[in-house]
This record gives C-alpha cells, sequence and structure tokens, in this order.
C-alpha cells in the first residue's frame, strides 16, 4: 500500500534546542483536532491517541523528505516520538556536520523553516467520514499502522492524498443516499465544480484551473466520483 504524506504548516513549533554536541531539532509532526486544507474535495482531522500504536516503531527523521538526508532514527537512539495534548512531538539529536549546520539548524534558527511532514499508513478501520455543514467531507483518521518518517521541510511537499481519496470513494460507493443529499441529480459537472468552489472560497474559474494541473488526479477522481454517483 502507497505511504501517505501530509504536510503541517502551523502548530509546528519547530526550533533547535542545546548547545555543542548536545543539540536537538524539535517540534511537531502533527496536531491533533485540526482541521487540514482543502485536501480535493474532503478535509482531514487526527485524533488525539492515533499514534499510539507507532511510538515504539523504526521511524526516520528526514529532512525534505530525502531518505538520503537523515537527521534521526528511533532504532539509533537520536530520535524520540510522544503524544501530548497538542499532537504528535518529535526530538531529534543534531547529527555533526556543516551540511546539517547550513541547511537545517540555521534556517531554523532564524525562522526560515518552519515546516513539517510526516508519511504513514492508516490502519484498517482507523479512519471514518463525515459531511460537514459546508458540504466537504471530513476524514477523521483515530488509528495509524505505520508512522513511515516525519521531519522538517522548506517547501512541504502537496500532500499525497490518493490512498485517502480511494478511502473516500469507497465510502461514497457504500453511502450513495448521503451523497445525494448534497445536490440535486439533475447538476452537471460545472455546477458541481460551482457548488465545492463555493465550499471552499475560490472562484470557480480558479478552480477549474486547478484541477487541470499534472497533480489535480486525486481530485479530479473526486469529482468524477460524485458526478457517477449522481447520474446513477
Amino acid at each position: 500500500m502507497a505511504i501517505e504524506r501530509r504536510i503541517q504548516r502551523s502548530g509546528c513549533e519547530l526550533r533547535v534546542n542545546g548547545s555543542g554536541e548536545d543539540r536537538y531539532i524539535e517540534g511537531y509532526a502533527a496536531v491533533f483536532n485540526s482541521r487540514s486544507d482543502n485536501l480535493g474535495g474532503f478535509q482531514e482531522t487526527i485524533e488525539p491517541g492515533a499514534f499510539r500504536d507507532v511510538l515504539e516503531t523504526d521511524v526516520v527523521a528526514l529532512f525534505n523528505h530525502d531518505p538520503n538526508f537523515i537527521l534521526g532514527r528511533r532504532s539509533a537512539d537520536t530520535l524520540e516520538l510522544a503524544e501530548d495534548d497538542h499532537g504528535l512531538s518529535f526530538r531529534s539529536k543534531v547529527p555533526d556536520g556543516q551540511l546539517v549546520r547550513d541547511l537545517v539548524v540555521g534556517p531554523i534558527e532564524r525562522g526560515e523553516l518552519t515546516g513539517t511532514s510526516f508519511g504513514f499508513l492508516v490502519a484498517a478501520g482507523g479512519d471514518s467520514f463525515s459531511r460537514q455543514r459546508e458540504g466537504l467531507m471530513l476524514r477523521t483518521i483515530t488509528k495509524f499502522r505505520e508512522l513511515r518518517d516525519i521531519g522538517p521541510a522548506t517547501f512541504p511537499a502537496y500532500p499525497d492524498t490518493s490512498v485517502a481519496v480511494r478511502s473516500l470513494n469507497a465510502w461514497l460507493e457504500s453511502h450513495p443516499a448521503q451523497e445525494r443529499e448534497m445536490v440535486n441529480d439533475e447538476l452537471t459537472a460545472d455546477e458541481i465544480v460551482d457548488l465545492l468552489a463555493k465550499a471552499v472560497e475560490v472562484e470557480p474559474d480558479e478552480l477549474r484551473a486547478i484541477l487541470k494541473r499534472p497533480d489535480s488526479s486525486p481530485r479530479i477522481e473526486v469529482l468524477e466520483n460524485r458526478v457517477r454517483l449522481l447520474g446513477g
């Protein structure tokens, strides 16, 4: 199964603590009970305790999602993970080397590097969907099966939502009545785009332009699924 990846732009509290050889990169890879950005027709939130079963696994801390740029690892005792009321916190011992100081430590200390990301798999039955008042679906994650990596990111990559989209599509397939509650059966695909644009507070033409981008296949898949269900 493909690894999902999410970004954390706010609430990361990314910082460098300590001095000399005992310096640590600290922050939050994920924040609980906080809705994500629109991930292509749905939002996402993580419940406290969702990481409980993966805290002791061999997670790696990476810079910029790069497996060649390792900052720490649980099996080497250079990475610590914990859950608190705010989210999933991490503490990674700063590796020795000028490259790390130049590309990671320095930018964090200057406030230039502020984002984090993490890669994961959701456990079977570890998520659920509900429709929100504004029309978007909300995916609530209650249990992770695997936490692959965490770490700071200069430009956090757009999240890989293909697995989540498949999960959402499966939910829509099994809940056709709920899907039809959103709009009238006579609505066209363009009208559905107009509704989605209103829900996420963007201009319809702007949303159409986004959907035409090469990386927009997960979002297009959601729309196609809705059109198919409404037409069925």
